[in-house]
């Protein structure tokens, strides 16, 4: 049963007599050199089935203290179910048959497969996990530094600065554009009033000699030469006769 369930599992016989007036001193002894070699876990007691004479060994009282005050746990198999010793009473455990209690002492390969297997889903699930959540503070911290980086700090001023020289860019143009319709429309308004251009139009100035400007009438009478000024050019005249208006 052992060696199906757990192949692993290394084994340790004490030969011992299992019925007759020898066998609890035998069994005494072989529980004192299983617990002295230092290489077991646990401790078998088994027979098969037999007469109330066959098991009476294991009513003994020294067996049954042996057993009772073992260092090493102790399981007790024997004989059937339906018979009791004292030894099963003191044991650790009571096993009804020594399958049973080899059954006990060792789990099988396929449970054993199935916890390993459920062990490695466990771990790898969690290193996966923990690899996620280092990657997630990685990139917050990267994020962090990618904020706090002088190279950031430079790119956003050079960002501030494109947009101010954007905006006056367009603010000067726009008081170029204001200045320059003011300078179109005084120059217009200067061409309008430029006595050269009414001159040209058939009008002619009249101003004295000295270029005392005539205008009228009454200040032409009180002068003999006057300077008539035409689009193409000057000429001196003479107040000859003077009439009233």
């Amino acid at each position: 049963v052992i060696a199906r369930r757990y192949p692993l599992t290394h084994l340790i016989l004490a030969p011992s007599a299992v019925q007759g007036a020898q066998a609890p001193q035998e069994l005494v002894a072989s529980i004192h050199a299983l617990q002295d070699c230092g290489m077991c876990d646990v401790i078998i007691i088994a027979r098969g089935g037999g007469s109330a004479e066959d098991l009476a060994c294991f009513n003994d009282e020294e067996l049954a203290r042996t057993i009772y005050a073992s260092t090493v746990p102790v399981i007790s198999a024997v004989g059937h179910e339906t018979d009791v010793s004292i030894s099963d009473l003191v044991a650790d455990v009571r096993a009804p048959t020594p399958s049973a209690a080899a059954e006990m002492c060792v789990p099988h390969r396929r449970e054993l497969l199935a916890d390993i297997l459920r062990q490695t889903t466990f771990t790898r699930d969690a290193v996966v996990q923990a690899l996620r959540d280092a990657r997630h503070d990685v990139n917050i911290l990267a994020s962090a530094l990618l904020r706090c980086s002088p190279d950031a700090e430079l790119n956003r001023y050079r960002q501030d600065i494109d947009l101010l020289n954007d905006k006056s860019r367009l603010l000067l143009d726009s008081k170029i554009a204001t200045r320059r319709a003011t300078v179109t429309s005084h120059i217009q308004t200067a061409k309008l009033l430029d006595p050269r251009d009414i001159l040209q139009r058939g009008y002619a100035i009249v101003s004295t000699e000295d270029d005392v400007r005539i205008t009228s009438a009454a200040a032409a009478r009180r002068v003999s030469n006057l300077l008539v000024t035409f689009g193409d050019g000057s000429v001196k005249a003479t107040t000859v006769e003077k009439e009233a208006s």
